[in-house]
């Protein structure tokens, strides 16, 4: 697992549990972003990429958002999520398409995802934090887990070195999380 100056590592885990009880761990799943991360106030969360089993939890999650947040979100009311949206949100190649999620007590309180835009090195960036655990630091740590990521694959840098996120929402929140990644990050040399 990359260093993150935001968290310490406790210790790395491969199990593939979910929700609804499976073990299933998609080919392709990078199990090396497993970790349990200590955030800004001190509590400890599970970060990991999504699975598909996580279903179960991610409509659990949606269900438990203020309409606003939910709006803010989606740009529309979406009081519940549909079964498609549902597998797009949980099915992901783990390159071009990669979610993270933080886990407290098995359940999830932050998703954050980026989507690249086919042929471009550029991903459309979310982020969704639980109401109860804003202001605690788990947008930050889960950007820097997409920012890793990115650096690990090739389309992730510009002619310039750049690597480009483009926020689907423009909240002052958003806004200072991806200017303080912008401040720390260092893209490789060579």
């Amino acid at each position: 697992v990359a260093a993150l100056p935001s968290g310490v590592v406790d210790e790395v885990t491969t199990g593939g549990e979910s929700a609804a009880g499976e073990d299933a761990v998609p080919a392709g799943y990078p199990a090396e972003w497993d970790a349990d991360v200590v955030l800004a106030d001190g509590a400890t969360v599970h970060i990991r990429p999504i699975r598909p089993g996580d279903g179960p939890r991610i409509v659990e999650f949606h269900g438990r958002q203020s309409p606003e947040s939910i709006y803010f979100r989606y740009f529309t009311p979406h009081p519940t999520l549909s079964d498609s949206e549902v597998r797009h949100l949980t099915h992901v190649d783990y390159v071009d398409r990669m979610a993270f999620v933080a886990l407290h007590d098995e359940d999830i309180v932050g998703v954050a995802r980026y989507d690249r835009w086919p042929t471009r090195s550029e991903a459309e960036v979310a982020f969704f934090v639980d109401d109860r655990h804003r202001g605690r630091g788990v947008a930050s740590v889960l950007l820097e887990y997409l920012a890793a990521a990115v650096l690990d694959w090739a389309w992730h840098t510009l002619a310039d070195g750049r690597v480009v996120f483009v926020p689907l929402v423009s909240g002052r929140s958003t806004t200072r999380i991806l200017q303080a990644a912008a401040s720390m990050a260092t893209p490789p040399a060579g």
